[in-house]
Parts: C-alpha cells; sequence; structure tokens
C-alpha cells in the first residue's frame, strides 16, 4: 500500500516540474519573439520619416510603450541607439494622455481596452504606432506585426499612416503586407 502513495507522489512531482518547465519554455519563446520585434522596430526607425514638427528640440526620438511585459522588457534595449542625429529614448505610458510627445508608439495586446483611444490621439500628433494585436493596421494601426509561416512579419495601412502625416520608405513597403482599415 505504501507502495502505490509514493508512486502518486512521484508523478505529481513529475506534473509539477513538466507544469513549470513548459511555463518557462513558454516565457522564453514570448521573450525571443519580443527580441526580434525590438530588433524590427530599430530597423523601421531608418524607413520612417515624422513631419519636422513632430519631432522635438531636444535631438531625441521617443519610443513609448503602452502595455505590460514582455514587450516592455526587450523594448527597453532600443534605448541609446541613434536614430539618424538623434538618441532613442524609451518610456512606458499608462494610458493614451501619457504618450503626447511620443514619436513611436507600440500597443501591447494588454491594451485592447485602449486601442481607439490610443490611435484617435497618435493619428493627432503624427505618432507610428506599432502593435501585434490581431488585425491591428487593419483596425487603423499603421504598422501590425503578424505571424506568417512561423515567422514574424509585419502589415502597413497606408492611409493610416498619410493621416498622421508619416511617410514610409518604399523599400519598407515592400517587405510589407499592405492592408487599408479604419483611419481615426
Amino acid at each position: 500500500m505504501r507502495m502505490k502513495g509514493t508512486g502518486i507522489f512521484i508523478s505529481f512531482i513529475l506534473m509539477v516540474i513538466l507544469a513549470f518547465t513548459l511555463s518557462v519554455t513558454a516565457v522564453a519563446a514570448e521573450l525571443g519573439e519580443y527580441e526580434i520585434k525590438s530588433g524590427m522596430l530599430y530597423n523601421f526607425t531608418n524607413f520612417i520619416e515624422w513631419p519636422a514638427e513632430s519631432l522635438d528640440n531636444a535631438r531625441t526620438l521617443s519610443v513609448c510603450i503602452a502595455g505590460e511585459k514582455p514587450a516592455n522588457q526587450s523594448l527597453y534595449r532600443l534605448q541609446g541607439k541613434r536614430y539618424k542625429d538623434r538618441m532613442i529614448v524609451v518610456r512606458q505610458v499608462r494610458e493614451p494622455v501619457n504618450a503626447i510627445g511620443c514619436n513611436l508608439l507600440f500597443i501591447h495586446g494588454s491594451e485592447t481596452s485602449h486601442l481607439t483611444a490610443y490611435l484617435q490621439m497618435a493619428q493627432k500628433r503624427s505618432i507610428l504606432t506599432v502593435s501585434d494585436m490581431e488585425n491591428f493596421a487593419a483596425n487603423g494601426g499603421i504598422i501590425g506585426f503578424i505571424e506568417q509561416d512561423r515567422k514574424v512579419r509585419f502589415e502597413i495601412n497606408l492611409d493610416a499612416a498619410r493621416h498622421a502625416k508619416i511617410v514610409i520608405n518604399s523599400q519598407l513597403l515592400k517587405l510589407a503586407r499592405i492592408v487599408s482599415g479604419r483611419k481615426y
């Protein structure tokens, strides 16, 4: 009888270890995905032109993050990198009104309830909006990350970019899937 109880206990321990291992693997995969997206965001800046009035005199390019981890961990690695003759500064925003002064705004999927407010504010202030939310570009965002053939790709909503007075270089457009959709 004692052997049966020991076997159940060992099975329970193995299940806990397996569940923990799968959780760690899922988090590691998600962090790797955001590392890729962070690199892509940085590369996007080289193919984007913001209107002069949306850039500050302090010679910085403000990258803002709306939402939760793990996106913000990887995206903070952009801090201090260069965009042309400007230094990239990264900051977290907690609500749409805090995104004033941003040049690029990454909106994490945890912010779906505030998406319309972020997009309306961003369009008025020439902020490049980027997200990995499903159908983000078709719903009025400018660049939406998508997964295609197990790779991170992106869509661009040119109408939303034009309304925000953001010019996207044709070289970047060649790599994107162009979508149309709502504009704010």
